[in-house]
């Protein structure tokens, strides 16, 4: 689910050009992230402090 009204919101506070270079920015930490997965399956805390990462960057953005 896509929280419009965070994204309207945060566009609104940072401006448009500089919104794009967050999204673009998450999209690519997002990829190396999860590429990452794979190799810290089996450390339980790295695995959830990528998690963790991964979600908090999400909601930022207005993914819920």
């Amino acid at each position: 689910m896509i929280d419009w009204t965070r994204i309207r919101d945060l566009r609104d506070e940072i401006g448009h050009e500089d919104f794009h270079e967050v999204v673009e920015l998450f999209l690519s930490e997002v990829s190396q992230t999860l590429g990452e997965l794979d190799t810290v399956r089996t450390d339980a805390s790295q695995l959830e402090e990528k998690m963790h990462f991964l979600k908090g960057g999400a909601l930022n953005l207005g993914f819920a």
